[in-house]
Parts: structure tokens; C-alpha cells; sequence
């Protein structure tokens, strides 16, 4: 469509419908630029657009758009040659994709929905697997757990992906052995990580925290928390058996002289 400018004052084109987005940043004489075909397409005061016709600015492809104030929102866009090179390289992408993939370029979102949905099930049946194994290990845990009295001992060196697991693995096992205290330890990417529970009920005669901080140094780091769970790491993990074997000794001397 053919642009049209005139030089106007800035009263007279603001009477005559032009639109004005820069506020008070106009002289007194403006430039207009109308682009029509019969009908006003756009009519506003000059922002900086320079053609004669539409056909002149090419292809216009927006790339972005936000907010940047109350009500105004900012449209960034390429144009012309950069529009061509814009286009061209989002057509490469796409065929990348499609080689990829094996689909032509119509299918490729329907085939990253279904790799997507693949990827969920698979996801799905991990976490089934990894909760089936967890589970297992507890009971493989307790198992081997120490009866002092009424009161439960259980330690191990486990091989969890991260701490979450580690405590996770500690909340479960207090909460089966109702009364008594747990150490856990796991090299978790390279670093030695102990965790210390002890039941509220044993708390008057097991401190979590000074325990943890007593065998801390064992594993070359230190740590803390509270009597019911202190948490320590340390730069060795090859002496974890050792800070579970002091932590083990501790408490049955605690527990059977109490």
C-alpha cells in the first residue's frame, strides 16, 4: 500500500485523527505518514518509518513482544534482509529437526508430543522402580539393626543418588522403629554425607547434634541440626563405616548404662 506524508502542525494532525505514541517529544511541526488504499490503514505522527510503500519494508517477522509499563506493550521485530536471514534459519533449524527425527517438517510436533508422553511413562515407571528398591533396602536395613532394651539401633552405608533419599530412608526407618536411634551414611558425588535421627522419646539421653558433631571430624567435615536429626559432610567418604562404627559404639554405651 502507498505511504503518504505531510508536514503539519502537531494540533492540526492530532484534530485530523493522526495517532501520537512518543507523548510530548513532538516540535511543534510534525511529520504524518498514512499508509492507505481507499481507506486509512494507519495514520500517526512520525516514528521513524521512511518508505514510500509497504512493499518497501519486506518481510516482518515479530521476535518478541512484552510489557513495559502500565498498559504498553513493546513489539520487537526484524525486517526486510533480516527477515530473509531470520526465515532461512528457522527453515534450517526445522530441517535439522525433521532429519533428526525422522518426520517431515508438518509431523514434528506431533512426534516431540509423543517422545514427550514416551518420556513421562518411562518416568513414571523409574520412580515405581526406584520406591520398589528404597523400599527394599529398609528391610534389608532393619534387619541388620541393633535391640538395646526397648530401644532399636540401626546404622548403614547406603548408596542413594542424593541427600533427599538419604533422609527420606531415615524418616521411614523412625518411623518403623517407634523407639531408638539411626545413623545413615552415603557417598553422594564424592562427598561424605551422615545423617543422625533419634526418637523424641530418647532425646533426654541422645543428642542428635552432639553426636553428629562427634563424628563429624571423621569424615574430615563438620555439621549440626537439633536432638532429634543433625546432618554432617565431609571431604572422605571412604571413612564412613568408621564415623557409623564410633556413632554405634556411642550410643550402646549410652543406651545400655542408662
Amino acid at each position: 500500500m502507498p505511504v503518504h506524508k505531510h508536514i503539519t502542525s502537531y494540533n492540526e494532525a492530532i484534530e485530523s485523527g493522526a495517532l501520537a505514541f512518543f507523548g510530548d517529544k513532538y516540535d511543534h511541526e510534525v511529520r504524518t505518514v498514512e499508509i492507505s488504499n481507499g481507506s486509512k490503514f494507519s495514520y500517526e505522527l512520525c516514528g521513524g518509518t521512511h518508505c514510500n510503500y509497504t512493499g518497501d519494508i519486506g518481510s516482518f517477522y515479530i521476535i518478541s513482544e512484552s510489557s513495559i509499563a502500565s498498559g504498553v506493550r513493546r513489539i520487537e521485530a526484524v525486517t526486510g534482509v533480516n527477515a530473509e536471514k531470520l526465515a532461512t534459519n528457522h527453515l534450517s533449524i526445522l530441517n535439522s529437526l525433521s532429519s533428526s527425527l525422522n518426520v517431515p517438517i508438518s509431523e514434528i510436533k506431533n512426534k516431540i508430543n509423543d517422545i514427550t508422553n514416551e518420556i513421562e511413562k518411562l518416568n513414571k515407571n523409574y520412580n515405581k522402580l526406584e520406591n520398589k528398591i528404597h523400599s527394599e533396602n529398609i528391610l534389608d536395613i532393619e534387619k541388620t539393626s541393633i535391640k538395646i532394651g526397648n530401644s532399636t539401633l540401626v546404622s548403614s552405608v547406603l548408596d542413594v543418588p542424593n541427600q533427599e533419599l538419604l533422609r527420606q530412608t531415615g524418616d521411614q526407618i523412625k518411623n518403623n522403629i517407634k523407639s531408638g536411634a539411626i545413623c545413615l551414611g552415603s557417598n553422594i558425588e564424592g562427598k561424605a554425607t551422615l545423617i543422625i535421627m533419634v526418637t523424641k522419646d530418647l532425646t533426654n539421653k541422645i543428642n542428635a547434634k552432639e553426636l553428629i558433631q562427634s563424628i563429624s571430624p571423621i569424615i574430615n567435615g563438620g555439621g549440626g541440626g537439633r536432638e532429634e536429626l543433625a546432618q554432617a559432610g565431609g571431604k572422605n567418604p571412604e571413612k564412613l563405616t568408621e564415623a557409623i562404627k564410633t556413632f554405634e559404639k556411642i550410643v550402646k554405651n549410652i543406651l545400655s548404662t542408662n
